[in-house]
This record gives C-alpha cells, structure tokens and sequence, in this order.
C-alpha cells in the first residue's frame, strides 16, 4: 500500500502543466491513469480498513490488476507526449479515504461503492475508446482489456454480495468523477 502512495507521490517529479504538443489521446491516457491511481486509493483504503479476509483477498487482487493498468497507461501517455496529472497523489489520498469510509459499515457497503466506481469507470472507458483515433490500434487494445477487467471487477463486486447504494451516493460519485475527469484531462 505504501509503495503506491509513494509512486502517486513520485509522479508529481514527472507532472508538468505544459500541455503543448499533448494529443487528446495523451490527455485522455492521463485522465484514465489518474483513474488508476484513484483506484489504487479506494481498494488500499477499504482493504485496510476490513477485518473480512476474503474481501481483503478481493481488494489485493483488484490492487494487482489495476497496477497493470497503470503500466499500460503511463506506457499510452509516453506515445502520446502526455504526462501524469499533477493532482494524482491528492487523487490518491482522496480515493483512500473514500475506500476506507465505504468499510466501516461493513464488506457489503465496501462492495456496493466499488461496483458503482466499476460501473462509472465502465461507461468512462467505453466513451474514450469511441473517441481514440481508430488507427491508434495500440491505444484501443489497453481500453478493450481494462473495460474487460473492470467489468468483471463490477460483477465480482455485486456477486459477493454488495448492498445497494443510496440515488444520492451514485449521483455525488458520478459529479465528483465528473470533476475529476475534467481536471486531470488538463493538468
């Protein structure tokens, strides 16, 4: 867990405001990174925050996968002329909060907000991949996989038991991705 606060922390040495020569598929490349690294913040928090050792299991395989995104995506940023996006170890901190305030009621509620995170990632991806040029082939290929995965993580979630979130909860998750999608895409 530490190794990747760190890392989150270390790509503020890599970050820059110049977005001169930054495609849209650069910029695009970072907001998902920037996803990634949210990511690794939600399941680290509920992770350490859950007595339940199958949802523990859970989170350290989700961890592991969503580590490989990360690669795959600061590999497509690289292509891309793009850099990680300077908010990325406030991003990381945030999304560990989060992650460890879903745990406290207990492993159902834990997994009803990653499967809202999945299902919001899910239609996040599907709308980059429409807007990635249909020659970027490499590009494409990394966004067809982590939808692949990220929607298995979604079913896992619910198939283990996930309680329902509140209207309310979704639409502030939905806002506040909104937000940070915006952001990141820029700085």
């Amino acid at each position: 867990m530490f190794e990747t606060v760190l890392n989150a922390i270390n790509t503020l040495s890599h970050a820059s405001t110049n977005t001169q020569g930054v495609s849209r598929t650069g910029r695009l490349m970072r907001v998902n990174y920037a996803g990634e690294i949210a990511a690794q913040g939600l399941y680290s928090g509920a992770k350490a925050f859950s007595t339940d050792s199958n949802f523990q299991d859970f989170c350290t395989h989700a961890i592991q996968e969503e580590r490989v995104h990360l690669d795959w995506c600061l590999e497509r940023m690289n292509a891309h002329y793009a850099k990680p996006s300077v908010l990325n170890p406030v991003i990381f901190c945030s999304a560990f909060v989060l992650g460890a305030a879903s745990s406290i009621p207990g492993k159902q509620y834990a997994l009803a907000f990653i499967e809202e995170t999945e299902r919001q990632v899910l239609k996040h991806l599907e709308s980059h991949l429409r807007l990635v040029p249909r020659d970027d082939e490499r590009t494409r290929e990394v966004l067809m996989q982590m939808i692949e995965d990220e929607s298995m993580h979604k079913d896992a979630a619910a198939e283990s038991g996930a309680a329902t979130l509140p209207g309310v909860v979704s639409a502030s998750m939905q806002a506040l991705g909104g937000v940070l999608t915006n952001l990141t895409f820029w700085v």
